[in-house]
C-alpha cells in the first residue's frame, strides 16, 4: 500500500509539472526564494506570476506571462541576468521593469509570442526578441545611452515609438521581421541618434492594404545601417543621418505602390549596393555604394544625390528621375525605359550605358570627364557636354546642346528634333551623321560631321565652321553659312558627293574651303563672300552650268574647278586686287569681271563663253599668260592690260567687233579667222 501511494504522487507531480499556474509575490525578495511567493512555490517557465513588491533576479530565469502592479518593482541583483518570456508583459501604473539598476541589469527576452504593455515604468539595458514581440506601447524612454535592442525574430511596432538614444543601437539580426501594420491610422515611429542595424535577411514589412501612412518618419536617425536586408512596400520612410549597407546588399522599397523613401539633411551611404524603389532626396544624399532603382527618384529644389567614384547609378526598367535640383554620378546606366524630368542638373562623368530608351522630358543632362555612351536609344532635352562624350549609339536631343569639352560620335547618329535648338561650343564636336529637324543655331568652334542630313528649319552656323566629311541630304532644311567669318568645308574620303539643291541660304557663304579627295558637283548658283579655298589634288569641283561668284580672295594650292560647261559662269566681284590663281585649269564657259581692282591671271585661260569686264576700277592683267576668246568681249567699263611682252589675246572667233572698251593696253594681239 505505502509503495503504491509513492507512485501515484510521483505520477501526480510529473502531471503537474506540466501545467501552468499563477504566482504572486507575497513579499520582497528573491524571484528564486519560495519564501517570496504565496504558496511557498517558485515559479517555472510554464506558469504566470504577478508582482506586488520588489522582487530581485539572480541568475538566469524563465517565465511565461509577468504582471507587474502598482508598487511592484522587477529587478536584477546581479550584473548581468537574463530574464526569458515566452509570454506578455504587462505593467500596471505604478508598476516597474527595471532593466537598469546601479551595476546590475536584467536583460529582457522574448521567445514566444509576446505582447509588451506599458501603463508603469519600464527600462531597459537589453532587449532580445528572439520570438514575435508586440508593442502596445512605446520602448524608449527608459533606454540608456549603452542600451541595446536586438532582433532576431518579429516586432510590431504598430502605432507605437522605439527611441534609441545616442550610442544606443536597434538591429534586426538575419530572420528578423520589422512589421508597421497598424490599421488603426496612427504612424510607427522609430526615432533618436543611436543606430538602426538591418543584418543579412532582415525584412521591414508595410501591409499595404491597411489605412495607414505606414512608418512616416524616421526622422531624427543618426546612422541606420542596411546589410543585405529587404526593406518592402514603405509609404513613408525618412532619414536625416548616415544611411549605410553594411558589407552586402539592401533592397529599400516596393515601387508596387507610391511609397516612397525619404532622405533630409546630410545623408551619406554606403556598401556594395542599394537597391530603393522610390526615392525623395530634400538634402544632401552623397551615396559610396551601387545605387540602383525601379521607380522614382526625385530631388528636390536645392537638393544634391552623389553617387561617387567607382560605383554605378542604375534607372531600372520604367524608372523616372525628376530632379529639380542636382545630381552628379561617375557610372550611369538605365538599364531598360527611363525618363527623366528636370529643372536642375543631372550630371555624369564616366560611363552612361545600357538605356533600352531614355527620354529626358526636360532640364539639362551633363556629360563630364571622359564619358562613353553605348547601348540602346537616348532622347535628350538639354544635353551639356564639359568632359570628353563619346557616342556609340544614336542620341537625339530635343532643345539645346552645349559642348565646352568634345562630343565624338564615328558610327551613329546625332539628332536635333526640334526647332529652336542652340548648339553651343567652346570645344569640339565629331560626329558620325548629324541630324536637323528645326531652327538650329550654332555658337563656337570645331563642328565636325560625316554626313548631315537637314529635313527641316535653317541650322545657322553664324561665325563659326561647319566640316562635312561625306555628304549632305537635304529634304527640307538648310544651312546659314552667309556670316561673313562663317566657313562651310568639304572634306575627307574619296566619294563624289552632289550638293542638294537650296541646301544653303542664299546659296552663299561666307568661307567655302574645298579639300575633298573627290568630285563635289553643284546644284545651285553659288556665292562666296570671303575666301574660297581649294586644297586637294584629287579634288575636282564641277559647276555644271551654274554661276560661282568669287568677291573676296582665293587660296590654291591643289584641285580642278571645272567650269567648262558653255553656261556656267565664273564672276569675280567684291573690291581690291586679286591674283588669280590656276584653279580653272585652262578652260571656261563664261568669265565676268565686275570687282574694283586689278585682276591678275595665273595661267593660260580659254573662255568659250563670254569674257565681260564691267567695273571702271577693274584691270584685267593677262601678265604673261595667253587669254583666248571664243566670243566677242562685253565691256562697259575696265581694262585689259596685255602690257607684258610675253602676254597674248587670242580671238578664236570671226572677228567683226572684237572688243569695245574705254582702255586697252596690248603687247601682242593675234587674230584667228
Amino acid at each position: 500500500m505505502r509503495y503504491t501511494f509513492i507512485i501515484l504522487l510521483l505520477f501526480l507531480t510529473t502531471i503537474f509539472q506540466g501545467v501552468s499556474a499563477i504566482y504572486t509575490s507575497a513579499q520582497a525578495g528573491d524571484f528564486n526564494n519560495i519564501n517570496t511567493w504565496v504558496g511557498g512555490v517558485v515559479p517555472t517557465s510554464v506558469d504566470d506570476v504577478i508582482v506586488e513588491h520588489n522582487v530581485y533576479v539572480g541568475f538566469n530565469t524563465s517565465i511565461k506571462n509577468v504582471t507587474i502592479n502598482s508598487g511592484g518593482i522587477l529587478r536584477s541583483n546581479a550584473a548581468s541576468v537574463n530574464f526569458t518570456m515566452t509570454g506578455n508583459l504587462n505593467i500596471q501604473v505604478g508598476g516597474e521593469f527595471r532593466g537598469i539598476d546601479i551595476g546590475n541589469n536584467l536583460n529582457l527576452v522574448f521567445t514566444g509570442t509576446s505582447v509588451f504593455t506599458n501603463n508603469g515604468t519600464a527600462s531597459f539595458k537589453n532587449l532580445t526578441v528572439n520570438g514575435t514581440l508586440t508593442l502596445n506601447s512605446s520602448i524608449g524612454g527608459g533606454l540608456l545611452n549603452t542600451s541595446s535592442i536586438n532582433i532576431n525574430g518579429t516586432l510590431n511596432c504598430q502605432a507605437n515609438t522605439i527611441s534609441v538614444p545616442a550610442l544606443s543601437a536597434l538591429t534586426f539580426w538575419g530572420g528578423s521581421t520589422l512589421r508597421l501594420d497598424n490599421a488603426g491610422g496612427v504612424d510607427a515611429t522609430i526615432s533618436g541618434l543611436g543606430t538602426i542595424t538591418y543584418n543579412v535577411g532582415a525584412n521591414y514589412y508595410f501591409d499595404s492594404n491597411v489605412n495607414a501612412l505606414g512608418m512616416s518618419s524616421i526622422n531624427t536617425v543618426n546612422d541606420m545601417t542596411f546589410d543585405g536586408c529587404t526593406v518592402n512596400t514603405i509609404k513613408t520612410l525618412t532619414i536625416t543621418g548616415r544611411l549605410l549597407n553594411g558589407v552586402s546588399n539592401g533592397i529599400i522599397g516596393d515601387v508596387s505602390t507610391s511609397n516612397t523613401f525619404t532622405l533630409t539633411g546630410n545623408v551619406t551611404g554606403n556598401g556594395l549596393r542599394t537597391q530603393i524603389g522610390n526615392i525623395k532626396v530634400t538634402g544632401n544624399y552623397q551615396n559610396y555604394g551601387r545605387l540602383q532603382f525601379p521607380g522614382t527618384v526625385e530631388v528636390s529644389p536645392g537638393a544634391t544625390l552623389g553617387v561617387t567614384t567607382g560605383v554605378d547609378f542604375i534607372m531600372m526598367n520604367n524608372a523616372k528621375i525628376i530632379n529639380d535640383g542636382n545630381i552628379t554620378c561617375v557610372r550611369f546606366r538605365a538599364q531598360g525605359i527611363a525618363t527623366i524630368n528636370e529643372n536642375g542638373n543631372t550630371q555624369i562623368q564616366t560611363v552612361f550605358t545600357d538605356a533600352a530608351n531614355l527620354v529626358q522630358n526636360s532640364g539639362t543632362f551633363t556629360v563630364a570627364g571622359t564619358t562613353t555612351i553605348s547601348n540602346g536609344s537616348y532622347n535628350f532635352n538639354h544635353l551639356n557636354v564639359s568632359g570628353d562624350f563619346t557616342l556609340d549609339r544614336d542620341i537625339i536631343i530635343e532643345g539645346d546642346l552645349n559642348v565646352t569639352g568634345s562630343l565624338t560620335s564615328s558610327a551613329n547618329q546625332l539628332d536635333l528634333q526640334n526647332g529652336g535648338n542652340t548648339i553651343s561650343f567652346g570645344g569640339t564636336i565629331d560626329l558620325d551623321d548629324f541630324i536637323i529637324n528645326g531652327a538650329t543655331t550654332l555658337s563656337g568652334t570645331d563642328v565636325i560631321v560625316n554626313d548631315i542630313t537637314l529635313n527641316a528649319g535653317t541650322f545657322d552656323i553664324e561665325d563659326n565652321y561647319l566640316r562635312i566629311d561625306n555628304n549632305i541630304t537635304n529634304s527640307g532644311g538648310n544651312i546659314d553659312a552667309t556670316d561673313n567669318d562663317s566657313e562651310v568645308r568639304f572634306t575627307g574620303n574619296a566619294v563624289d558627293i552632289t550638293i542638294p539643291a537650296n541646301s544653303f541660304v542664299s546659296n552663299a557663304f561666307g568661307n567655302l574651303t574645298l579639300n575633298k579627295n573627290a568630285k563635289i558637283t553643284a546644284s545651285n548658283n553659288y556665292t562666296v563672300n570671303n575666301v574660297f579655298s581649294m586644297f586637294n589634288a584629287g579634288l575636282i569641283f564641277d559647276l555644271l552650268n551654274y554661276n560661282f561668284i568669287i568677291n573676296g580672295t582665293v587660296t590654291y594650292s591643289n584641285g580642278d574647278f571645272d567650269a567648262t560647261d558653255d553656261a556656267s559662269t565664273i564672276t569675280i566681284g567684291g573690291n581690291g586686287a586679286l591674283s588669280f590663281p590656276p584653279l580653272l585649269s585652262s578652260e571656261c564657259g563664261n568669265l565676268t569681271l565686275t570687282r574694283n581692282g586689278t585682276v591678275t591671271l595665273g595661267n593660260n585661260l580659254t573662255v568659250d563663253g563670254t569674257l565681260t569686264l564691267n567695273n571702271a576700277g577693274l584691270v584685267f592683267d593677262v601678265q604673261t599668260n595667253t587669254l583666248t576668246l571664243n566670243n566677242p568681249i562685253v565691256s562697259t567699263n575696265g581694262a585689259l592690260d596685255l602690257t607684258d611682252d610675253a602676254s597674248t589675246i587670242d580671238f578664236a572667233f570671226a572677228v567683226q567687233q572684237v572688243f569695245q572698251m574705254e582702255h586697252s593696253y596690248l603687247a601682242k594681239l593675234e587674230i584667228c579667222q
